[in-house]
Formats: structure tokens, sequence, C-alpha cells
């Protein structure tokens, strides 16, 4: 019989689960295979956005059937590793307590700050081109590494 390795668990954690942890996600998943399973949440959440959608299409990936969820709708799952990619979301985390290892990897939002003001894309396209390098470094340290 052969043995099955463990797949990891992560989590990618950060404001709104519109963004930054969707496009964190979608990368895991893409670069992690059937190595791990992979999950976002947010603080809060405030739906996909739709610009992050048509960003990570462009490089093959689709994060169009994600859903956006709160930390506080996930069932009780234990990860491996949790990573915040907000100020907000390492300090949420830090407040709760959780038992598991938090790993703080601040990424700037691509969401315009002034209200009504229009996506760009280049921003947008920055913020997914950061996120590769990073997610592909994470998994390359508690995935391939780790097992």
């Amino acid at each position: 019989m052969k043995n099955t390795p463990f797949k990891k668990r992560i989590l990618f954690v950060c404001s709104g689960n519109s963004c930054r942890s969707q496009m964190a996600e979608g990368w895991a998943r893409t670069l992690g295979g059937d190595q791990i399973d992979v999950l976002s949440a947010g603080v809060e959440a405030h739906g996909i956005d739709s610009v992050a959608i048509a960003v990570m299409s462009e490089v093959g990936i689709d994060i169009s059937k994600q859903r956006s969820k709160s930390l506080g709708v996930l069932p009780n799952l234990s990860f491996d590793c949790v990573v915040t990619l907000s100020e907000r979301a390492a300090d949420h985390l830090r407040r709760l307590g959780l038992p598991w290892p938090v790993v703080n990897l601040p990424c700037e939002s691509p969401v315009p700050r002034v209200i009504g003001a229009p996506p760009s894309l280049a921003h947008y396209r920055r913020v997914r081109d950061v996120l590769h390098v990073t997610v592909s470094h994470l998994l390359n340290r508690w995935v391939r590494h780790a097992s």
C-alpha cells in the first residue's frame, strides 16, 4: 500500500477577503496542486472584486468560483500555516490568540482608497504579481521543505 503524504492546510487572511487573499488562494491552488488544502477568509466578507477576477484570469487562474467569507464562518479546522496579508488581519488574529502558526506578509491593497475612484489595472496586476512571488516562496518553505 502506497503512503499518501500529509497535505498541508494553509489559510490566507486579509481585511475583506475580496482581493489579496482571494488572489493568494488562487495562486496557492495553482502552484501547490494536490500538496495543499487552501482557504482564504477576511476579518469581514466584502464579496470578490471583479477586477481581481479579471487580472487573475489574465494569467490563466480562475478565481470566479471562490466565495468571500469572514473568519467567523470557517468550520473548526486546523491549519499548518495562517498567512495574513494586511495589518488589520494580523492584529485581528493576534487578538483571537489562535493556536496556529501565523506568518505576517503585508501586501498593499489594490482597491482604490478614494470612494468612486476607478480601479487601476496596473495596480491590481502589480499586487497579483507580488502575490505570485510571495505565495511561491511560502509554498517552497512551508510545503515542499516541511514534508
